[in-house]
């Protein structure tokens, strides 16, 4: 069996007080069934606290009354591991930020961009590399695992993260240019209603160079605003996670699409945002990077590639959308901080919640967001 895990994942270190939000609450923590037969049991030894679980844990869930988790002390810190200990926590709240996707014998590990120090360990990562781990002896499950799919799926990743973190073209072309790779991939695996599969014909399509930019296209700036206008409004119909969601996003929109003269703004808005952040666009890169490792296995159960690469596209557009909305309100550079907070609390609204992740997967498959419409959108 092979570990893949990122080079940062060695590195983190919860913060617990010292962090600047918190992982306990806007979203719902499921309790496995051991956690659950152990907190039952506390009730013969602490009646006090017994009652608190009891009351809290129902039917494998924590539930409270408000955001917050309800076994979230007013200092931050769990009552669960102050009273019970490190060993007595559940194991979603004992591993998080950390997750495991399980693809037979291949077990990838991310650390998840909800939370705050992940943020700064993936926008401080240089070397934008994944380690490999064997564990000899151990078998996964193969069931359901199409082997030579996986390996195709894998080789598109290769080859996405390395238009991806290609500095010699700008970073919008490059989002495009993995962007058409899954299209045209994708293309080569269903044809008509009969949904053959060529394997073959797929790699010839990672094997081909890329065309070169057309330059830029007439009206494109409209045509994005346009576009992340109806992807921000597509964001604002999903479940919101976390308070701190509703008032970015609804910040971005009202600066960015909803004043009186957003449209004529927002290009020479844009253009003179990019010029006072030079920076961002390598931590744009890196964002990119987490979010096309996180996504794009996935396809391995629902064949549907191109969707999880789209998703990987317009999450890292979002961020940009949300750094320009970001600059324009402050009147200053984003920072490190700002970027940090924007990620976290973003990244939550699709890894906290796998409703919004599945609805907004359907929704990107609909024509307003397809690649015609990018491809002018973007200026390539």
């Amino acid at each position: 069996m092979e570990i893949r895990y990122p080079e940062y994942y060695k590195k983190f270190r919860c913060l617990a007080g010292e962090c600047p939000d918190t992982c306990c609450a806007g979203w719902e923590i499921l309790v496995d069934k051991e956690s659950e037969k152990r907190y039952r049991d506390v009730y013969r030894t602490d009646r006090r606290f017994g009652a608190k679980l009891r009351a809290h844990i129902r039917r494998g869930r924590i539930e409270g009354s408000g955001e917050l988790c309800p076994f979230l002390d007013e200092t931050g810190l769990c009552e669960i591991y102050r009273n019970l200990g490190e060993d007595s926590l559940c194991r979603t709240c004992k591993h998080h930020p950390r997750h495991v996707e399980d693809y037979g014998n291949l077990h990838e590990v991310v650390l998840l961009l909800s939370c705050p120090e992940v943020c700064r360990l993936v926008l401080e990562d240089d070397s934008g590399e994944y380690y490999v781990r064997e564990r000899s002896g151990r078998q996964g499950n193969l069931d359901g695992i199409d082997g030579e799919f996986l390996k195709l799926l894998q080789k598109v990743r290769e080859r996405a993260w390395e238009i991806g973190r290609n500095r010699e073209i700008p970073m919008d072309e490059r989002l495009f240019r993995v962007l058409a790779l899954g299209h045209d991939v994708q293309g080569k695996l269903v044809r008509d209603s009969e949904k053959c599969v060529s394997f073959e014909e797929a790699y010839k399509v990672l094997g081909r160079k890329p065309g070169r930019s057309t330059g830029c296209v007439k009206g494109g700036e409209m045509e994005r605003f346009l576009l992340m206008g109806d992807f921000m409004e597509l964001l604002a119909e999903l479940e919101p996670v976390g308070s701190l969601w509703d008032e970015m996003l609804e910040a971005c929109r009202r600066s960015l699409y909803h004043e009186p003269d957003s449209r004529k703004r927002y290009g020479r808005d844009r253009e003179q945002f990019l010029l006072e952040n030079p920076g961002l666009s390598i931590q744009w890169e890196r964002i990119f990077g987490y979010f096309l490792y996180s996504f794009l296995l996935a396809a391995l159960y629902d064949g549907d590639l191109y969707t999880k690469i789209k998703m990987a596209v317009f999450c890292t557009l979002a961020i940009e959308e949300l750094n320009l909305a970001s600059w324009r309100e402050q009147g200053a550079a984003v920072s490190v901080e700002d970027q940090i907070k924007i990620c976290h609390v973003f990244a939550r609204q699709m890894e906290n919640s796998d409703g919004n992740r599945l609805e907004l997967e359907h929704r990107l498959k609909g024509k307003e967001f397809g690649i015609r419409r990018v491809k002018t959108a973007l200026s390539v």
